[in-house]
C-alpha cells in the first residue's frame, strides 16, 4: 500500500470503517475476529466494528465504508424471523448505496435479496479448491485467471440476480458475483484458516453419523495440501471497495 493512498489531499490519514455483520456464532472461533485478522493488513487506517445480526443486534448507523456479511450454517432461503429482518436491512443498505461484501451465506443472501435463486446443492463442496475467473474486465484488477479458497457449503446460488455478473464459476456453482459498483460476493472463505476448517469438519463428523472416517481423511488430505489465495483476495477486495 502506498503512503499516498492513505492520505487525503490535505495530508491527513483517511480512515475507513468496516462493519462486520455476523450471521452465525461458531463454538470454536469468533466470526468477527476472523474477518478482522484477514482484512487488517490493508492498513492501520481500517477500523472495525461488529454486530451479531443473527441475534438481531444491528449497527445504529449506516456510516461505514463497507458492510461485510459473514457465512452461516443456516439456509439463506429459509424464512426465520431474523433472516427476513436481515433481508430488509440489506435492501436498506442498497437503497443508501452502501458497499457490501458477501461471504458464503452472505453471497447466497445477496443472491436471494436481489432476485436470484438459492437452492440446496446436489452435493456439498468442502475443501480448498481452485476456480477460474470468468469476468476479468471489471473495475478491479484481478491479476490472475484463477483463485483458490477454502469452501464448505451445501447451498448454492444457481441463478444470479439481474444486474449482476459472475466473476468466477466452477462445475459446482457460481463462486463470485458483483453488480460492478457496490456489491462483491464470494462463495469461498478467505477469512478461514486451516484450523477453522478442521474444527468445522470435526463438527460435521459429530452431527452426521453417516460421514465415514475415510471421507473425513480424504477431505483433510485435500485441505492440508491446498493453498488458499486469501492475501490475493484481500487485495482484490481492498481495491474494489477503495479501502486502500
Amino acid at each position: 500500500m502506498s503512503e499516498g493512498k492513505m492520505m487525503s489531499e490535505g495530508g491527513a490519514v483517511v480512515s475507513k470503517k468496516v462493519c462486520i455483520l455476523c450471521t452465525d456464532v461458531l463454538e470454536t472461533a469468533d466470526m468477527a475476529t476472523l474477518f478482522i485478522d484477514w482484512l487488517q493488513p490493508l492498513g492501520p487506517h481500517v477500523t472495525f466494528e461488529s454486530f451479531c445480526v443473527i441475534k438481531e443486534v444491528y449497527p445504529p448507523t449506516l456510516d461505514y465504508d463497507l458492510f461485510v456479511i459473514t457465512g452461516s450454517r443456516t439456509n439463506a432461503y429459509d424464512s426465520d424471523p431474523w433472516i427476513l429482518k436481515f433481508i430488509e436491512f440489506v435492501k436498506k443498505l442498497h437503497a443508501h448505496e452502501r458497499q457490501i461484501l458477501g461471504i458464503c451465506w452472505g453471497h447466497q443472501i445477496i443472491g436471494r435479496v436481489f432476485g436470484g435463486s438459492v437452492v440446496r446443492a446436489p452435493t456439498t463442496e468442502t475443501g480448498c479448491f481452485p476456480f477460474p475467473l470468468t469476468h476479468p474486465s471489471l473495475r478491479f484488477p484481478m491479476k490472475t485467471d484463477h483463485l483458490s479458497l477454502y469452501l464448505t457449503h451445501s447451498d448454492i446460488v444457481n441463478v444470479i440476480p439481474d444486474g449482476f455478473v459472475a466473476n468466477a464459476c466452477n462445475q459446482h456453482c457460481v463462486q463470485s458475483m458483483t453488480n460492478g459498483r457496490t456489491i462483491f460476493t464470494l462463495q469461498g472463505h478467505p477469512e478461514f484458516t486451516l484450523k477453522v476448517m478442521e474444527d468445522l469438519l470435526d463438527e460435521h463428523e459429530q452431527n452426521h453419523p453417516e460421514y465415514t472416517p475415510e471421507e473425513k481423511a480424504e477431505t483433510l488430505k485435500q485441505l492440508r495440501s491446498g493453498k488458499p489465495d486469501a492475501e490475493r483476495v484481500r487485495e482484490i477486495v481492498g481495491e474494489f471497495f477503495q479501502l486502500v
